[in-house]
């Protein structure tokens, strides 16, 4: 699967449902621009770099399409900003952030939190 995202220019995920978005960071991981749908979870996935369309609307892709093979700036912000994004879903990043999670927990509630209730 690695070598279809290499061979590609871009990637359009105009999904309309979708339970995460794997191929989203996929992309995004190996600095493809990503164009997919405006609905969740692509949204919170994608973050600040990604095109959002209408799935639903065909000359909406279109014209996101075209807007990225016609910029080249906005090919490589996208590409930049994919790339820091996908750094949120690192399995390693995932691990570090369960450990605290489980930490704190483990801790019990912190003072002011046992104050508050």
């Amino acid at each position: 699967m690695v070598k279809e995202y290499e061979d590609s220019d871009l990637l359009v995920f105009a999904s309309t449902y979708e339970g995460f978005g794997l191929p989203v960071v996929e992309a995004q991981s190996i600095g493809l621009p990503v164009i997919t749908s405006n609905i969740a979870p692509m949204t919170e996935i994608a973050g600040d770099a990604a095109l959002y369309v209408d799935p639903y609307d065909e000359k909406e892709i279109r014209a996101a399409l075209e807007r990225i093979l016609r910029s080249p700036h906005l090919a490589r912000l996208l590409s930049d900003r994919g790339r820091r994004n996908a750094e949120r879903f690192d399995p390693k990043t995932a691990a570090e952030h369960y450990a605290d999670v489980y930490g704190r927990t483990c801790r019990g509630p912190s003072p002011r939190a046992a104050r508050m209730t």
